[in-house]
């Protein structure tokens, strides 16, 4: 199988469209791990099945945006994901192939349903983090769901 994402030395980077950014364009969808806001770009609505490059997820760091992780996608699909922060061969030696694990250890790759993130839209961070602080019973924005 070869894949059109050029694969930086089969566990570095992965290059191609939409792989290069170093901070999340203004665009970038939105999410929170642990109270922190994440940015994540392209949002996976916009991720279909005719999309090849990669989908990425920035958290803020002390004075740039830093990467968690990027996941290479061919033709909709992901193929593998890319973590600068995890050395080792997990999860660098996890593959997929049309949705399903053909490379790596069950056990220890991460399931490919999960691997395209879904996001809010941008502006949801803010609107999310109002209601929560109205209260208990508070409505959040119907415009803010996860896509």
């Amino acid at each position: 199988m070869q894949c059109a994402i050029a694969i930086a030395g089969e566990h570095g980077r992965p290059t191609g469209h939409n792989c290069e950014f170093s901070a999340p364009p203004e665009n970038a969808g939105e999410d929170f791990d642990h109270g922190v806001l994440m940015r994540i770009y392209p949002r996976a609505k916009d991720i279909g099945e005719k999309y090849t490059g990669c989908q990425t997820v920035w958290m803020p760091g002390e004075k740039k945006w830093s990467i968690l992780s990027i996941v290479a996608i061919e033709a909709g699909f992901p193929v593998r994901i890319w973590v600068p922060s995890v050395s080792g061969p997990i999860p660098a030696s996890c593959r997929y192939w049309r949705g399903r694990l053909f490379e790596g250890d069950e056990k220890n790759c991460p399931d490919a349903k999960t691997l395209i993130a879904k996001s809010l839209a941008v502006g949801c961070g803010e609107k999310i983090k109002s209601a929560v602080a109205a209260g208990l019973g508070a409505q959040l924005p119907a415009s803010c769901m996860f896509e």
